[in-house]
């Protein structure tokens, strides 16, 4: 049912095959709420000591939805997200940790709903994809953050669950409401109204474009464009991030997975293209993963090639891992044992040869002091150990319900284990640690004297508790970082230019335009321990 372009008779139970080991590992389903239990508490222990948002755009995201409650039209915002910011609306008026932790709760759910999806769809073991879901790094690091992507994968879990049990009309309907979080996420609709077109379930295929019809109307109400939803996303941010390699994300995809899930997923993936079959999972997995190697290489989109980007998609990564653990876990035929070991030997080589190296904070494999890969070679050892396994069961014989169990351990454990060895609890970037010290400096020493500040850098928003979306101007003592202002700044004014916002995005004003400024004077300076960052403290002394 995975493929759920064959159909099976309803008398087909789901999971259960007598004819293997995987039964006897089956968890009930007190057993997975007590699994998703103990998610739950890691992932709230994370937050918990994690002092700071996971990045840039979680700040600002909570900012708009703080301001949505007074200013709505921040709803229909392109960049905020609509089906964000009406998450986000209620809790973010608590504060920000009251939104990390509505996430939070979100991820179980969908790891939940992954499960169920994978119960619906006939395919053994679901409850592993409960491991598969949560141990992507990725997923895993950004679960209690504001970032758009967990919404979209909680909506993807759920549309797949309910589209596996044939809920057409519901399924349809939050399928609909994904690109409202993952504007991307439009690709994967083609693949369910082609499906529904197949079982003739005309009425849930035009409910695949609910979500954007009523962004649509609601758009077109408060502006008056007909065309409202063209207008927003042509505009959107067009040409502000340079485009990168087109390896990039060849590059970083066992990063974003986890290499015990990126090796299920070739697995798998080999199989698909072995036996030219085209699924739901391996659709929406191959679409959306070509969509943002093109955007990051070649589209002129606001991309800068996150790798988080892959989060919304995990529900699908998962599923696809789970039937290639299925194919590594479960006897086959010798043909079949022959494909996965030449699979498995080819992915454990292509992952020492190109994988061995270690990633440089959340986007590069290669250091940026020297410019060079550093060697780590712990995915090339996890992977090595499934090609083990399946030699020691399948080649050697060494089989049995305790050498399954092993097996089972093995895989659970390591992809917990890679995951959080190297996603620790969020600590402050030399970057955020040193706009905290320059507003620091700035609170105890300048902020009462100065009648007006120039700032662009939302981490000093944040550090300030400022919400530039709703503060009156006459309550503020902040203006925007623009070169036309900076004549405007009253003697005593200040101006904290920073090195990654002040001059691009919606700020303008390069270095050379204070430093050479006669009428500004530094009067501080904050490096980041990494000397990749400095925010400067200018004050004006004459007009």
């Amino acid at each position: 049912m995975a493929n759920a372009v064959k159909k099976k008779s309803s008398s087909t139970p789901p999971i259960k095959n007598p004819k293997t080991f995987s039964d006897a590992f089956e968890l009930s389903e007190k057993s997975v709420w007590a699994f998703l239990a103990i998610v739950g508490v890691v992932i709230f222990y994370w937050l918990v000591n994690s002092p700071r948002p996971y990045d840039d755009d979680s700040i600002n995201r909570y900012f708009m939805a703080q301001a949505a409650w007074v200013k709505p039209d921040f709803i229909l915002n392109f960049w905020g997200r609509p089906l964000a910011i009406l998450f986000f609306v209620l809790p973010a008026q608590a504060g920000y940790w009251y939104c990390a932790a509505i996430t939070a709760v979100l991820t179980v759910g969908t790891c939940y709903f992954v499960y169920k999806a994978a119960v619906a769809a006939e395919i053994q073991n679901a409850w592993i994809a409960i491991v598969f879901t949560i141990a992507q790094p990725f997923f895993f690091i950004t679960s209690f953050s504001l970032c758009t992507e967990p919404l979209a994968a909680f909506f993807l879990a759920l549309g797949l669950f309910w589209f596996y049990k044939k809920n057409w009309n519901g399924a349809a309907i939050v399928l609909s409401m994904v690109p409202l979080a993952r504007s991307e996420l439009i690709l994967i609709l083609p693949i369910f109204a082609w499906l529904l077109y197949q079982e003739k379930k005309y009425v849930p295929i035009l409910l695949l474009g609910f979500g954007l019809v009523l962004y649509q109307i609601a758009g077109m109400i408060v502006t008056g464009d007909i065309l409202y939803l063209l207008t927003a996303s042509k505009s959107f941010a067009h040409g502000q991030y340079a485009n990168g390699p087109f390896d990039h994300y060849f590059q970083t995809f066992i990063f974003i997975a986890g290499p015990i899930v990126f090796a299920f997923m070739l697995l798998q993936l080999a199989h698909d293209v072995k036996n030219k079959s085209v699924t739901i999972i391996n659709f929406s997995v191959v679409v959306i993963f070509a969509a943002h190697v093109y955007m990051y290489w070649k589209g002129n989109v606001a991309h800068a090639g996150f790798l988080r980007h892959f989060v919304a998609i995990a529900p699908v990564m998962a599923l696809m891992a789970l039937q290639g653990f299925n194919k590594w876990f479960v006897s086959g035929n010798d043909k079949d044992r022959t494909f996965n070991t030449i699979s498995l030997v080819v992915v454990t080589v292509i992952v020492l040869v190109y994988y061995s190296v270690e990633l440089f904070g959340s986007f590069s494999v290669v250091n940026p002091a020297t410019g060079l890969p550093l060697r780590e070679y712990s995915k090339f050892l996890l992977v090595l150990l499934l090609l083990f396994f399946f030699v020691l069961n399948q080649f050697l014989k060494i089989q049995g319900k305790e050498t399954k169990l092993i097996m089972l351990t093995a895989v659970a454990l390591g992809s917990c284990w890679y995951t959080l060895s190297k996603e620790k609890p969020l600590q402050l970037a030399p970057e955020q640690q040193a706009v905290r010290n320059c507003y620091e400096y700035y609170n105890a020493n300048l902020k009462a004297n100065s009648p007006k500040t120039m700032v662009a850098h939302s981490w000093f928003f944040f550090y300030d508790n400022y919400n530039f979306y709703t503060a009156p101007s006459k309550e503020g003592a902040y203006y925007e970082m623009r070169k036309e202002k900076l004549d405007a700044l009253p003697v005593g004014g200040i101006v904290l230019w920073d090195s990654h916002y002040s001059w691009r995005l919606s700020s303008n004003v390069q270095q050379e335009d204070i430093v050479n400024n006669p009428n500004f004077k530094m009067q501080q300076q904050f490096i980041s321990t990494d000397r990749r960052f400095a925010m400067y403290v200018f004050e004006k002394i004459k007009l």
